[in-house]
């Protein structure tokens, strides 16, 4: 970990699983291993000699009965946190074995993972991670453009490529996520009057250069109020199937499913 003024962990397991969680510092101070805390405030703090620890182990979540706790870690007074190796320590307390997905909340530049098990995947969160949203991964179709000076501005994407900014599945429940992919980069849209872009991001007076997948979602809801004008009775579950039956990855038989195109680029001819 690199320096940095708060760190946040976010961690999730299964309901049938009890975990009790420490953290040891890189100077080998630790705190004690705190089990899961169902009466009264799950966030506890704990002050050891070169930093600031909060752990929050709440009870199962309402929403999904899963497990997750926080961790938070603070420098001492106004110093930033620590750098070096921070080691997250959990012990299983129940007979069920577990899988720990663990998220830092913070810029990946300043705290990343080590080990074996670290893979850059489960990143999709609320709301695309519900079932029956349609996950729209993002696809670069442009990798420059000249703004509203002359300039001509290139954003070290790879064409044809799944965008670097876009999240990458599966769930953690090992679902397919996400579901689709569309162009959102370099995507050349209208500029409000009210607007105050950058002109480096600026067309002209008239239209601005985004990237997101907030780019690339509104090319399929566009699709969908195409097809429920069609059908007005289709319901979410029936619009993802036209979808992903419709949908190809480049290079890729139809039907493929990729943790980074979802089932790929769709084919809006044969919808």
């Amino acid at each position: 970990m690199n320096q940095v003024g708060i760190v946040w962990l976010n961690a999730w397991y299964s309901k049938d699983s009890e975990l009790e969680v420490s953290v040891r510092s890189p100077n080998g101070f630790v705190t004690p291993f705190q089990k899961i805390i169902t009466d009264g405030n799950a966030a506890q703090d704990y002050q050891l000699p070169d930093s600031r620890v909060q752990l929050a182990t709440p009870p199962p979540d309402q929403a999904n009965g899963d497990h997750n706790f926080f961790v938070q870690i603070r420098g001492i007074g106004p110093s930033q946190v620590m750098g070096g190796i921070w080691q997250l320590r959990v012990r299983n307390c129940s007979s069920t074995d577990t899988c720990l997905n663990v998220w830092t909340l913070d810029d990946t530049s300043s705290v990343f993972f080590t080990g074996k098990s670290v893979k850059d995947a489960v990143k999709i969160g609320s709301p695309g991670a519900a079932s029956s949203a349609i996950t729209v991964a993002a696809y670069t179709t442009r990798t420059k453009y000249t703004d509203i000076d002359g300039q001509v501005r290139e954003m070290g994407l790879e064409l044809n490529t799944v965008s670097d900014f876009s999240s990458e599945g599966p769930l953690r429940n090992n679902g397919h996520k996400p579901d689709v992919a569309a162009p959102g980069a370099m995507i050349i849209s209208t500029l409000s009057a009210d607007a105050n872009f950058d002109r480096s991001s600026m067309i002209n007076s008239k239209f601005v250069v985004q990237a997101g997948t907030s780019m690339a979602t509104p090319f399929v809801s566009g699709l969908v109020a195409l097809l429920l004008q069609r059908d007005p009775k289709l319901d979410p579950a029936a619009v993802k199937d036209l979808l992903r039956k419709n949908s190809a990855i480049p290079g890729k038989p139809p039907g493929t499913f990729d943790e980074k195109w979802g089932y790929g680029v769709i084919n809006a001819l044969n919808l």
